[in-house]
């Protein structure tokens, strides 16, 4: 069989042909996405949208942990001493902070700082107190109300009425003081990392709702005991509901990517933030 030489003209009509079918191709795919009700314009705007919920910029907001405050009367009680600051000293810190330009902000403010479109502007620090100490109610919360500040207590609740830990009342009437903000510390301080995880997501769950149902509040903020924490429990706190955590890692930086494991530092290391 003599195969017939292709000419010009048949390339040409093949060319014809296949330009035709891809304009149709494409004007029955713009139809079938209209009937849909897609609409690139909206799509275009969703992926916009997208891209500005990447917040990349982190904020230096120190975290400052309390523990005891008091006179420590016993000489002998080193871990009690190096733990503690008195009601004067604390005053007297919280003052400097206000004399710095810091603005005092609670724990549960950090995200949604974090989660605005342009960084804030301003100096924000907040001040922890972990434990729920009694000494927090009748030391620390008066020099609270003087100052006029923000502050998170992280309760314990198993501890709750407690010699030397607060009351069901009064841990109610720090928080609707609206100067307190009330945050779950577990309930029996046990280190989340030690046990099962069943036992953790109790002791995580469990204190939240203990506080919840006494105070009448959402509980947003966590503060791990010990500091310890890992990937797992981090899932278990997120799935509780807290918005965020609280750790030991030291530092004053905080960001979206450490939202569950906020940088803190010790009492000593005041004159340290600037």
């Amino acid at each position: 069989m003599v195969k017939k030489k292709r000419t010009r003209k048949d390339t040409l009509d093949v060319l014809i042909l296949a330009s035709a079918a891809i304009v149709l191709s494409t004007f029955l795919v713009i139809k079938l996405l209209a009937i849909s009700g897609f609409n690139l314009r909206n799509f275009v705007k969703r992926s916009q949208n997208v891209e500005s919920d990447q917040k990349p910029y982190s904020l230096n907001i120190p975290i400052i942990t309390y523990h005891y405050i008091e006179i420590v009367t016993d000489k002998n009680d080193f871990l009690r001493k190096n733990m503690a600051i008195t009601p004067t000293e604390l005053k007297r810190e919280i003052n400097e902070l206000k004399s710095q330009g810091y603005e005092f902000v609670f724990i549960k403010e950090i995200p949604k700082l974090l989660h605005m479109e342009t960084p804030p502007t301003g100096k924000f620090v907040a001040i922890t107190f972990d434990d729920g100490y009694r000494d927090f109610y009748t030391d620390a919360f008066p020099v609270i109300k003087e100052t006029g500040v923000k502050a998170t207590v992280f309760v314990i609740t198993g501890f709750v009425n407690y010699q030397n830990y607060m009351t069901d009342e009064q841990i109610k009437e720090v928080s609707q003081s609206g100067l307190v903000e009330v945050g779950a510390h577990t309930m029996s301080h046990i280190d989340l990392r030690s046990i099962t995880s069943a036992h953790a997501d109790s002791e995580i769950v469990g204190s939240k709702d203990y506080l919840e149902s006494k105070l009448g509040i959402k509980v947003e903020s966590f503060s791990y005991p010990f500091g310890g924490f890992n990937n797992e429990i981090t899932q278990m706190v997120k799935n509780a509901s807290h918005t965020s955590a609280v750790s030991d890692i030291s530092g004053t930086t905080q960001s979206l990517s450490n939202l569950y494991s906020l940088s803190r530092i010790r009492v000593g290391y005041f004159f340290k933030f600037e």
